[in-house]
């Protein structure tokens, strides 16, 4: 059984990064740094029954898997982490960012509906939204100093 699951391990790692490798229509730069991208961390647990499919079925599957990814790369970022040794509740996780929250939603439905998702559970997903830096642009250096100068005597009591 530990062989079968370092197999499995195996091929998600490998699977990310050839995915990491592949050219991507979706502006990476804009969507990991623009604000009012949404962003989407979904992380999975591969069920037991998948260790017990021969080899050739099981790379039939994760082709598949990685045929869905590759289609919604044109609208998102997609990102792939093996969670194995890191989390003991979810064995990868898929890291999705993209300008419509539609997008994200229909790419993890479709995951699930590859033979490869039939054997995953979804443990948890995390949905935001980027926003612009609050950082205060040009902040002048009297300012600065002031906020460093020691409190005045008058509001040591408080």
């Amino acid at each position: 059984m530990l062989r079968e699951w370092k197999f499995v391990s195996v091929i998600i790692c490998l699977l990310g990064i050839l995915m990491q490798g592949h050219a991507q229509a979706a502006d990476r730069d804009k969507l990991l740094t623009d604000p009012g991208v949404y962003g989407t961390f979904a992380a999975f647990r591969i069920d037991d029954e998948w260790g017990r499919l021969d080899q050739k079925t099981r790379l039939a599957h994760l082709n598949t898997f990685k045929g869905v990814i590759e289609r919604h790369r044109e609208k998102l970022v997609i990102d792939t982490y093996l969670l194995r040794g890191l989390s003991d509740h979810a064995d990868f996780l898929l890291r999705v960012h993209g300008t419509e929250l539609k997008d994200t939603q229909q790419f993890l439905t479709d995951v699930l509906a590859t033979p490869f998702g039939q054997y995953v559970s979804t443990e948890t997903i995390l949905n935001g939204l980027t926003k612009k830096a609050i950082y205060v642009p040009g902040f002048p250096d009297n300012l600065k100093a002031d906020l460093k100068a020691p409190a005045s005597r008058d509001l040591m009591w408080l």
